[in-house]
C-alpha cells in the first residue's frame, strides 16, 4: 500500500507542476456547454417538449453529463501507447508494483487535482444557470448517482487502457482515440439522451456498458428510473467492470508476451 501511496503523491506533484495547461485546458472544456445552452434555447422556441424532455430538464441533463464527463475522465491511453511503442515499459516490469495499479494510481492523482480545477468552474455553471436547472426530487436520486460517478471513472480508465493495449499490435493505434472520443460522446449518452435515438438503437445502447459513462448516472439524477432500477444498474455496472477489467488483463498477458519476445 505504501508503494502506491508514494506513487500516489509522486504523481499529483508531477500534476501540480503542470498547473498553468490545467487551467487552460479546463476552462476550453467547459466550452461545449455554451453551444448546449443555445442549441436547446433555439430548439425550446416553438415547443414545449422534445423526445419526452422539457426544456429545463434537457439543460440538466446536458449541464449534469458535461459535469460528470469532466469528473470521470481518465485517459490513460496515452501514456501506454507511448511506453509501448517506445520500449519504456521495459522500466515499470522489473519494479515491484504491478503496470496497471501503477497505472490506476497515477491516473486517480491527476483527476484528483484536475476535479481541484473542475470544481470552481462547476459551481459558476450551477450559480448561472440555477434557476434553469432541475434537482433530484430526493434523497436517493442524489445518493444513487453519487454511487454512479465512480463506476463512470473506473469505466472511463478500463476503456482508455483496452484503447492503449491496442498499441502491442497496432503500432500507430494513437490515430485512434479521435474515433474513441467521438463514438462515446453518443454510446454513452454524453452528447444527447438515449431518447433522441430510434428505439431499435436505444434497445442496444442500454445493454451496452457506455451508458454508464453519463446516461444512467444523468437519468438517475433527473428521476427517470425507480428505487429498484437504479440499484439493479448499478450493480449490473458493477458486472460490466468486472468484465471490461477481465478482458483488460487478458490482453495485458497476451500483449505482454508479444512486446517480450519483439524485445529479445
Amino acid at each position: 500500500m505504501r508503494k502506491y501511496l508514494a506513487i500516489f503523491r509522486t504523481a499529483l506533484q508531477s500534476s501540480i507542476t503542470w498547473r498553468g495547461a490545467f487551467w487552460f485546458y479546463v476552462s476550453l472544456s467547459f466550452l461545449p456547454l455554451i453551444a448546449y445552452y443555445y442549441l436547446w434555447t433555439a430548439v425550446f422556441q416553438n415547443r414545449a417538449e422534445a423526445a419526452g424532455f422539457s426544456y429545463h430538464s434537457l439543460l440538466t441533463y446536458a449541464v449534469v453529463a458535461l459535469l460528470i464527463t469532466r469528473f470521470t475522465s481518465s485517459w490513460p491511453e496515452f501514456g501506454v501507447m507511448e511506453n509501448i511503442r517506445e520500449g519504456t515499459l521495459t522500466k515499470y516490469l522489473v519494479q515491484p508494483t504491478s503496470y496497471l495499479g501503477y497505472f490506476f494510481t497515477s491516473r486517480v492523482a491527476f483527476r484528483v487535482f484536475a476535479n481541484l480545477i473542475n470544481a470552481p468552474f462547476a459551481m459558476l455553471i450551477i450559480y448561472v444557470l440555477r434557476d434553469r436547472l432541475l434537482p433530484p426530487a430526493t434523497g436517493w436520486q442524489w445518493l444513487a448517482t453519487m454511487l454512479a460517478i465512480p463506476i463512470a471513472y473506473v469505466m472511463q480508465f478500463l476503456l482508455g487502457m483496452l484503447l492503449g493495449l491496442v498499441s502491442f499490435w497496432i503500432s500507430e493505434a494513437r490515430y485512434l482515440i479521435p474515433l474513441k472520443e467521438t463514438a462515446l460522446l453518443f454510446v454513452g449518452g454524453m452528447a444527447l439522451p438515449y431518447a433522441f435515438f430510434p428505439a431499435a438503437v436505444q434497445t442496444m445502447l442500454d445493454a451496452l456498458p457506455f451508458k454508464y459513462l453519463a446516461a444512467f448516472p444523468v437519468e438517475i439524477f433527473l428521476g427517470q428510473k425507480t428505487a429498484a432500477e437504479a440499484i439493479a444498474g448499478l450493480a449490473v455496472g458493477l458486472i460490466w467492470l468486472g468484465a471490461l477489467f477481465a478482458l483488460m488483463k487478458l490482453m495485458w498477458r497476451r500483449g505482454l508476451k508479444k512486446f517480450v519476445a519483439v524485445g529479445n
